[in-house]
């Protein structure tokens, strides 16, 4: 994740342009323009004293080198200003940038977060399937028992029946038992019957659950395998790379690089209004005094580098 610029002290290294910056009202005062105005009046004084200005001259140079000094300072004044609103400007931007990188951040903890949720509710429904199907291995285990049933019930009804044949030859009290036995006999098959029927319908609700709990799954596994590819795409929005380790491509990547592109270029365009306030000020002190130094970042090797470096970045050269 790349670093946070300090907004706050970009936006503190300028100050808004006032009044005072241009001058305070005296002679040798603190503004721009008295402060060039008291070099240009030791430079004037010094020419004026090797006689290289004559008395009838001062007028005139004096005259023209205030008008120079006012226009310069309020030159170099306005581009000051304009540099502030731009870096006022270049930090709004930034700051949204952060401000959406932070967001970004967040929602890729909270799709993490459903993800693991959506990975838990998976397993509960894997181990509720395997319950069903040990269910439904319990209830058919049963059919054998209860078919042994049915046919043990089978026969105690034909040996019943066989003895209620022979009923007539016996006592009235051995009639009576034989019927009470047929009778228990009958009770005994209706409910093995209905236990039979009951467990068939068992079995059925037991194989439609495990058909449901298969959809379920292949349904969880689904949206299990979208949920981390929403994932990877927010995790793209902060970072350089997949959970796998791979780069980040597509759309999301074109948009980082823009991003990016868009983030560097506000910077160097600080970068290059705060040369050129740099550059005026020398230029409105080479004005004023011909005796300044030309800076060694700007003589004529220095600039060749730097043109040579433009035209090879446009593909002239």
């Amino acid at each position: 994740m790349s670093t946070a610029i300090p907004v706050d002290q970009l936006i503190n290294s300028v100050q808004p342009l006032t009044n005072a910056a241009l001058t305070d009202k005296t002679v040798n005062g603190t503004g721009l323009f008295d402060e060039l105005m008291t070099a240009f009046s030791a430079h004037l004084t010094t020419q004026l004293e090797k006689g290289r200005i004559s008395g009838s001259d001062y007028a005139t140079v004096y005259l023209g080198g205030v008008q120079a000094c006012m226009a310069n300072a309020i030159q170099y004044l306005t581009a000051r200003d304009q540099a502030y609103a731009q870096v006022l400007a270049t930090a709004a931007q930034i700051e949204a940038t952060q401000a959406q990188t932070a967001l970004a951040a967040q929602d890729l903890i909270l799709k993490q977060t459903e993800q693991s949720i959506q990975l838990v509710n998976l397993d509960i429904t894997r181990e509720q399937l395997e319950i069903s199907k040990v269910d439904l291995q319990l209830k058919q285990a049963q059919l054998p028992l209860v078919d042994a049933q049915v046919n043990q019930a089978n026969a105690q009804i034909a040996l019943t029946k066989a003895q209620t044949t022979d009923a007539t030859t016996k006592t009235p009290l051995e009639a009576a038992l034989l019927t009470s036995q047929k009778t228990q006999v009958d009770a005994q098959t209706s409910k093995l019957s209905h236990d039979v029927t009951l467990v068939d319908a068992q079995v059925q609700v037991a194989n439609s659950q495990v058909s449901t709990a298969n959809s379920q799954i292949a349904l969880n596994t689904q949206q299990t395998a979208l949920m981390k590819e929403k994932i990877e795409t927010e995790r793209g929005q902060t970072l350089d790379s997949r959970t796998d380790g791979t780069a980040i491509s597509g759309i999301v990547a074109s948009q980082k690089a823009l991003q990016t592109g868009q983030t560097n270029a506000f910077l160097r365009d600080a970068e290059q209004k705060a040369a050129k306030i740099l550059m005026d000020t020398w230029v409105t002190r080479k004005t004023v005094d011909d005796g300044v130094e030309v800076p060694t970042n700007i003589d004529t090797s220095y600039i060749n580098t730097v043109m040579q470096n433009l035209f090879s970045k446009a593909g002239v050269a």
